[in-house]
């Protein structure tokens, strides 16, 4: 299970096989629904293909300590950014800065998605 996830992850990340990777998270989800990692991985499949609201719903059943957890911080991070949620989405991002052992892939996922967001707890206008 976790070699697929990773494998599923690492996938997309790269954006290489997207179909089956796709696939693959959405197999490994519809049995793991309450796995952070897996869901993370899941959502972000489902963000990919443009269904950012469904992505958000799945890491949105999670319990609140389990998406700040800086590895599925990230992702709920990204998901967020991309519905317009840009303040509660710098929160999430700001901890997932704090994974040293996040992949490089990851880190540059991080990057990206924090390009002009201002610092957490300033407002947006």
């Amino acid at each position: 299970m976790v070699l697929k996830n990773n494998l599923a992850a690492t996938a997309l990340l790269l954006k290489t096989n997207l179909t089956q990777a796709c696939q693959l998270a959405a197999e490994l989800y519809a049995q793991n629904t309450n796995e952070p990692p897996i869901v993370s991985t899941y959502a972000y499949a489902l963000h990919l293909q443009g269904r950012d609201q469904e992505g958000l719903a799945a890491l949105q059943k999670l319990k609140p300590p389990q998406l700040e957890q800086p590895s599925v911080a990230l992702y709920y991070g990204v998901l967020l950014r991309a519905v317009g949620q840009t303040n509660e989405a710098a929160r999430f991002l700001a901890l997932a800065q704090i994974e040293s052992s996040l992949l490089p892939e990851e880190k540059q996922l991080l990057s990206g998605t924090m390009g002009g967001m201002p610092p957490p707890g300033v407002p947006v206008r």
